[in-house]
């Protein structure tokens, strides 16, 4: 997946776009302005790969909500998942969920990485905090499945994340390499119960984790075949598609570099390398994967069936090549549940734990 910087599609990043041919793009704050600015760029991201005769780009963005948040305003907001959790309620995640989905999906951005299903269970995590919908694996596996059901309803592709578990740690990977020192019971109970409901429901996408878990293998989770192919493959079932988290990372880029460590999550299983870093990084991370399917050190067979697994999301999703300029925002339509309501004739607004959203709530769909 192709990031680039700006909000306009550049003749380097169109260049780019030629010389990597990616199945998508990642879309962070620097690319996003306003509603009719990112509809432009989606839709001449869109024009640029038919002309490229590229399928439609799946065009991805981390929109959690609270702190996690690449959309401005007018765009909404939704509170973060801890705060979707304390209400209760797993139809305010579900809710939340489709608020950010409607506005992603009118725009032209069909897949989120979200929602986080790692179960918070260490105190000093510097990363993960209210990102999780809790501490405990229940409670994470109720409400992200609400989530992913949210998704679902308004055709935007959930990734739920980070597999197999980034929640017990204390090191975030954004900066260094967390290690999971855990024996394969203690880890498997809570951290990867709300994966194998989520892998039950049919969630479409799964994205890593830089960590290592000894108990499972001595190397990193998105690099490892025992972890993405072995277990989340051969034993829990999944044939969805399984993403990275972004290679640019501390974990990965100091101890790999950005071309090695793709070719190293592509032979472990990974379908969709997600690389965020300069124009040149990705396309020389492009030109290792090519050499290593031509060279044989990574087998034909595993770029065949992430294309199979590209082109069934793309039609169970109906991403295409068009993308229709966004309308103007109307008002959440009420709720049954008691936990959204209008105040003083206002639009809806959510009523959770804190107030945790008390202005009016306005989608683009």
């Amino acid at each position: 997946m192709l990031q680039f910087e700006g909000p306009e599609l550049t003749s380097e990043v169109r260049a780019a776009l030629r010389r990597i041919r990616p199945c998508g793009v990642v879309l962070s704050s620097a690319n996003i302005r306003s509603p009719e600015q990112v509809s432009a760029l989606c839709r001449d991201l869109q024009a640029e790969a038919r002309t490229l005769g590229l399928p439609p780009l799946l065009i991805a963005v981390d929109q959690e909500g609270g702190t996690v948040s690449r959309l401005p305003e007018p765009f909404v907001t939704v509170p973060s998942s801890m705060a979707q959790a304390a209400t209760g309620d797993t139809e305010a995640a579900e809710r939340c969920a489709i608020i950010s989905g409607r506005q992603l999906r009118s725009v032209g951005i069909a897949m989120n990485f979200a929602p986080v299903l790692d179960v918070n269970n260490q105190p000093a995590n510097p990363v993960i905090r209210t990102r999780s919908f809790g501490d405990d694996a229940a409670s994470v596996t109720r409400f992200g499945l609400a989530a992913v059901r949210g998704y679902a309803a308004v055709d935007v592709i959930a990734t739920v994340k980070h597999f197999p578990g980034h929640g017990d740690t204390d090191v975030d990977s954004h900066h260094g390499l967390p290690v999971v020192s855990h024996d394969v019971a203690h880890h498997q109970a809570p951290e990867l119960a709300p994966f194998v409901a989520a892998i039950a429901a049919g969630v479409p996408a799964v994205m890593t984790a830089h960590i290592v878990f000894p108990a499972l293998d001595e190397q990193l989770a998105t690099l490892s075949r025992r972890i993405l192919t072995g277990l989340l493959r051969e034993e829990l079932g999944f044939d969805g598609l399984i993403v990275t988290d972004a290679m640019d990372m501390g974990a990965i880029v100091a101890r790999y570099g950005s071309a090695a460590a793709a070719v190293a999550a592509k032979a472990a299983g990974a379908d969709v390398v997600e690389m965020v870093d300069t124009l040149d990084t990705q396309i020389a991370a492009a030109d290792a994967l090519r050499e290593a399917a031509a060279a044989g050190g990574v087998p034909r067979s595993c770029f065949e069936a992430t294309a199979r697994r590209l082109a069934a999301l793309r039609t169970r999703y109906r991403i295409d090549h068009d993308v229709p300029p966004p309308s103007r925002p109307v008002p959440t339509p009420p709720s049954p549940t008691k936990r959204w309501r209008s105040r003083g004739g206002a639009s809806p607004s959510f009523v959770g734990a804190g107030g945790c959203h008390s202005r009016p709530m306005p989608i683009w769909q």
